[in-house]
């Protein structure tokens, strides 16, 4: 029989060796004791030392079992590991399966797309190509119908530019040709420049008077007229230029003062430009 700690266990175990337990067991149900202390010096030394090697091969057992008990545990917890370690892998592997057939379907998905829009924009260039030529053509037809009355019209334009031209050509040679208008006045096409002192030879409120040129006005295909600033009293009158004639600076003279409140006249150079 099995024993735990001193009592029995009533289990039976086979194929071993057991310790008896009769002095245990005679202290535990309460013999005297001298009577226990009295069996054991009874018992012989060769009993003593099988008891003690008993004793000593049922802790080793009890080590044993505990030891494979324990390796037992850490197999079947290795086992379950390994289980659920080969339900991962293979979980793991079902997962890349599906993986790569949605990136097999959504290749797939994406070329059918890209031929697709391709095929619809190759169809809307040609639509619009299509609508480009047609534009294209009636423009040609609408130019083609208009080209005849540009060509009036530029004919008529031009027959006006050549009437333009000669009339004015006809004015610059009158100009051209004019004789004063006064004997000793100056000619139209004569060079004057603003600062020149000139004398009046007409209108007789003014006839003799000196003065400086302020501004020449230009004139188309006639005399122009000039701005002259008289000494006698710093007026500006304006003259046919035909009306004026050269004189030298009077001596001691020096620029004539413009009346108070009179604005300033602008400048600008002429002396380069022919009247």
């Amino acid at each position: 029989m099995e024993y735990r700690s001193g009592r029995p266990t009533y289990r039976l175990a086979t194929n071993t060796v057991g310790e008896s337990h009769a002095m245990e067991t005679a202290e535990r149900l309460g013999l005297p004791a001298p009577l226990v202390a009295r069996a054991v010096q009874l018992l012989g030394d060769d009993q003593r030392q099988l008891l003690a090697l008993q004793r000593k091969a049922a802790d080793a057992e009890k080590d044993f079992e505990s030891a494979r008990m324990d390796a037992e545990q850490r197999e079947a917890a290795a086992s379950t590991a390994i289980r659920e370690a080969e339900t991962k892998a293979a979980e793991l592997s079902r997962r890349e399966q599906e993986v790569a057939e949605m990136e097999a379907k959504l290749q797939a998905r994406t070329v059918a797309l890209q031929r697709q829009m391709q095929a619809e924009l190759q169809a809307q260039i040609a639509v619009k190509e299509k609508q480009f030529q047609d534009v294209v053509q009636r423009l040609k037809l609408e130019t083609q119908k208009l080209g005849s009355r540009f060509r009036i019209v530029g004919d008529v334009l031009e027959d006006l530019k050549v009437e333009v031209d000669q009339e004015a050509e006809a004015k610059y040679q009158a100009q051209n040709h004019l004789q004063p208008a006064v004997p000793g006045a100056m000619a139209a096409r004569e060079i004057l420049s603003p600062g020149d002192w000139v004398v009046v030879l007409a209108k007789p409120p003014w006839h003799g008077l000196k003065g400086q040129v302020e501004r020449i006005h230009l004139a188309n295909g006639a005399a122009p007229r000039v701005s002259v600033r008289l000494g006698a009293n710093g007026k500006v009158k304006e003259f046919l230029k035909t009306e004026l004639g050269r004189t030298s600076k009077p001596e001691g003279a020096r620029k004539i003062p413009k009346p108070k409140g009179e604005a300033a006249a602008p400048t600008r150079d002429y002396s380069a430009m022919a009247f």
